[in-house]
């Protein structure tokens, strides 16, 4: 058991930095673009626009699309994220609160006689319990999904001070994570929980300080609207399956060359495209280019994840056409190399150069952008929302 006292050094962003990462899964890079200063004016124009937002409706407008491009200060993006996700809205809309979803998840933690501070414990005695009688019983979570998200709280984002190690703060970090993805699991009885959720809710509740309720209305809103990426965690994933084929197209339009080799390979974008998508690139290993993919989703919806990854192809083009066989193909496209990733060789070469291309020249892509107008057709037992 790691010790309490243990110091560890933390970057920036909170990562740990060890001289050895092969215990993780995903190295981390700590070499971050230089820190963009923002003169007190640049920080007095973003305040007036959020305290602004409702009265002039700016979301998604130009002018906050130019102000998200130049850049935006790690001290307003939690409040950003809260607006471009609409979340006052949502929580004005649908009938239920956090509150209650979590006053249910605290009757049923009770019942089993465990704890979301339990650890490998709660995972032995929900195994003892039997699944089928008690689905009956209770109008609760279902066992499968209680087990799923104990078993993945370690697994997210584990080099993080707020989950990582047998500390105060990290254990603390790990029950909230539960409470937020129990909660959901309880507000959309038809998907309950899926893997990679809990990246996502994990990167909400960094970006809020750890305010859970604002944690989990973010999540409803990525999670359940149109806009982004409702479907992605249905169990046919089927608008995933969608979005790939999607994306098979566009790399074909735009870079053919590259299509033809994955393709020799036999590498589907549903390959690399899921975890991509699912945890929203937070494989990434520059946390500062993942949290400018996250302003740019938020802002601008689904068609975000299009634009960025083509440019991260774009970038790691001749790395990709070099690669001769599956096993050194799949893993760089899984987790490209920190070059690739960095935010000023990637932002400055590619991606903005994607995004200032006419949408009329990407008809897929308009196409998706159509989708938020379209009526709901999935019925579930959760309020609809925006």
């Amino acid at each position: 058991m790691e010790r309490q006292t243990e110091k560890r050094n933390f970057d920036e962003f909170g990562f740990v930095i060890l001289p050895q990462m092969q215990e993780y899964e995903n190295e981390r890079s700590h070499e971050y673009t230089a820190k963009k200063k923002f003169w007190k004016i640049e920080l007095t124009a973003w305040d007036k626009l959020l305290k602004t937002w409702n009265v002039s409706r700016l979301r998604g407008s130009s002018k906050v699309t130019k102000f998200v491009q130049h850049g935006v200060p790690i001290q307003i993006r939690g409040e950003l994220w809260k607006k471009l996700l609409d979340i006052e809205v949502i929580k004005a809309t649908v009938k239920c609160t956090y509150k209650e979803e979590l006053c249910q998840i605290r009757e049923q933690l009770v019942d089993l006689g465990i704890s979301e501070y339990g650890g490998q414990k709660v995972l032995d005695e929900i195994s003892e319990v039997e699944s089928e009688s008690y689905r009956v019983k209770y109008k609760h979570i279902s066992l499968d999904a209680l087990r799923h998200i104990f078993l993945d709280l370690h697994r997210s984002l584990p080099t993080h001070e707020l989950f990582m190690g047998e500390t105060a703060k990290a254990k603390e970090g790990r029950a909230a994570l539960f409470r937020v993805l129990a909660a959901y699991a309880r507000y959309n009885r038809s998907v309950e929980y899926c893997q990679g959720m809990s990246v996502i809710a994990a990167m909400f509740l960094i970006q809020t300080n750890c305010d859970e309720e604002t944690a989990f209305w973010c999540l409803v809103s990525l999670l359940d609207r149109h806009k982004y990426i409702l479907g992605y965690f249905h169990n046919n994933m089927a608008r995933l399956q969608e979005h790939a084929d999607v994306f098979s197209r566009l790399l074909q339009q735009r870079h053919p060359e590259i299509q033809i080799h994955l393709a020799k390979y036999e590498i589907h974008p549903l390959m690399y495209i899921t975890p991509w998508f699912m945890v929203l690139f937070t494989g990434f290993a520059c946390w500062d280019t993942v949290l400018a993919c996250w302003d740019l989703l938020l802002l601008q919806g689904h068609s975000a994840l299009f634009r960025i990854s083509l440019a991260v192809m774009e970038v790691n083009k001749a790395n990709i056409l070099a690669a001769k066989d599956l096993c050194h193909l799949l893993p760089l496209l899984l987790h490209p190399p920190v070059s690739v990733t960095h935010i000023e060789d990637w932002e400055i070469s590619s991606l903005q150069a994607v995004l200032d291309e006419e949408k009329n020249e990407i008809p897929d892509l308009e196409h998706l952008e159509k989708e938020e107008m379209q009526p709901e057709t999935e019925k579930s037992e959760k309020p609809e929302i925006g």
